[in-house]
């Protein structure tokens, strides 16, 4: 007021701090950017706890709506549990020792990983990708035979295919 409304002449002014805080809305779910380009391999063989991957979700809120915790889903094709996740730091670990020859057939498994923050409510996004197993040399040929008997002439010529065997 510079004192011209009510007929005086003395100015007053004043002057302070005002602190805005706006508040976050959760309203973004978390995202895995990277999610289609994972492509991970573990050796069969490997002992428990091995690590197979990183995961990392992405969360634009801030403060606990922008914090992200990560999970596994079991999925119905899984008898067991096969890998686990570290809840903060989205690394993927075995759970089990994989063995090839074990289940014919089978090379790589689906999983999927879950990303919740921490916001009311809360807001998941999933990433799902394979991992293989990785093959290790840790099994002798096996002939389809004990034994083979064949003969040959002495005449035979030298390359002469003489006996075909198999082995798996």
């Amino acid at each position: 007021d510079n004192g011209r409304c009510c007929g005086g002449s003395t100015s007053r002014n004043s002057k302070g701090l005002v602190i805005v805080e706006i508040k976050d809305i959760n309203n973004n779910a978390p995202k895995f950017p990277q999610c289609s380009q994972y492509n991970p391999t573990v050796r069969e063989k490997e002992k428990v706890g091995t690590s197979v991957i990183q995961v990392r979700a992405v969360d634009y809120d801030t403060g606990a709506n922008g914090n992200v915790t990560y999970s596994v889903v079991k999925s119905s094709d899984q008898s067991s549990v096969l890998f686990y996740i570290e809840p903060v730091t989205g690394v993927r670990r075995t759970a089990d020792i994989f063995d090839r020859e074990a289940k014919t057939g089978v090379t790589d498994y689906g999983v999927t990983v879950k990303a919740e923050d921490q916001g009311s409510p809360i807001l998941a996004g999933f990433c799902t990708f394979r991992v293989k197993i990785g093959d290790t040399n840790d099994n002798p040929p096996v002939f389809d035979f004990h034994e083979y008997t064949t003969s040959l002439e002495e005449s035979s010529s030298i390359g002469k295919k003489v006996l075909q065997v198999y082995a798996t």
